[in-house]
């Protein structure tokens, strides 16, 4: 019985010097391949600065992407601009640098404006930045006004959603252009609209071009 005793603690040994030996050489192997996080930093920080001083569209469009796939990775947030700001205006830039561009599929272009923009209201509330908000809320409603893809009558309802969403936040007494620029989109957008009484679409679309008028002039 102590032979027996005696044999399976040298197994038991055996077996924890193995597990030992293992987890010491796998803890060097996690440290090599985690993030390394300063130079994550270093890289958006970059990009990002990068994108802000750019004026190109497309060169906006590039930086923007790239750092929006760098963002997901940063544990810490050391932009004084809050997180959720960023994101919502790297998106819209997204949006519009695909909404412009020249080359490629002008429908998957649309496609991905759409879905850039849609993603900048996702990241943030109205309330965190109000004006940025509406301004991805009117170019929304523009992309969906001149979608290629889907069905028409959809993308006008969309448009008209997005235009009106767009006015909770550009007021006239605020941003009298922006406001009208709105108005004007909107109008448009119920003179095409092919739902509801047509008549009565026509006369929407009149009143809003009167009401939009004098902040044009």
């Amino acid at each position: 019985m102590l032979g027996c005793s005696f044999l399976g603690w040298n197994r038991l040994a055996a077996a924890l010097a193995v597990a030992l030996l293992v987890g010491t050489a796998a803890s060097p192997a996690r440290a090599q391949t985690g993030p390394d996080h300063a130079r994550v930093s270093a890289e958006f920080l970059r990009l990002y600065t990068d994108w802000q001083k750019s004026k190109d569209p497309e060169q906006r469009l590039g930086l923007a992407e790239q750092a929006l796939k760098l963002e997901a990775e940063l544990p810490v947030w050391n932009l004084s601009t809050p997180r959720d700001r960023a994101k919502m205006s790297l998106w819209s830039s997204v949006g519009y640098g695909y909404a412009v561009r020249k080359h490629g599929d002008r429908a998957d272009n649309q496609e991905r404006a759409i879905a850039g923009y849609e993603a900048a209201l996702a990241a943030a509330p109205k309330s965190a930045a109000p004006a940025i908000w509406g301004a991805v809320q009117h170019n929304l409603g523009l992309a969906y006004y001149s979608r290629a893809g889907g069905n028409k009558a959809d993308n006008i309802e969309k448009s008209i959603s997005a235009f009106e969403e767009a006015l909770t936040v550009r007021k006239r007494e605020v941003s009298p252009k922006d406001w009208a620029s709105t108005l004007v989109r909107l109008a448009i957008s119920y003179r095409d609209r092919e739902r509801g009484d047509r008549s009565e679409n026509r006369e929407k679309a009149i009143a809003l071009l009167e009401t939009a008028l004098p902040a044009r002039t």
